[in-house]
């Protein structure tokens, strides 16, 4: 039983490894995805947005994380998502 367990933290660990270190998503862009699908974080998301332009996203890849969020949190939540960054963007 301890090697099963032992084997099943190496395998998280390595998962968690493997996760962390996808190019497919640069540092900056998870968080916006997550407080989209939280759905009730909005103030949280305008902040993110920003700081995001600030570190060099443009609105488009911004606007794609967003969206990719209507498959997983569901339609209103990408789409109240998509409001919040409207609003960021007219300010910014």
């Amino acid at each position: 039983a301890l090697i099963g367990i032992r084997r099943a933290k190496t395998e998280a660990k390595a998962s968690q490894k493997t996760a962390v270190s996808r190019a497919v998503i640069a540092a900056p862009e998870t968080i916006l995805p997550a407080l989209t699908a939280l759905g009730n974080a909005e103030p949280q998301l305008k902040v993110h947005i920003a700081a995001g332009l600030n570190v060099g996203l443009t609105q488009e890849e911004i606007t794609e994380a967003i969206m990719q969020m209507a498959v997983y949190a569901g339609f209103p939540a990408a789409l109240n998502g998509l409001f919040a960054a409207r609003a960021v963007f007219a300010a910014h």
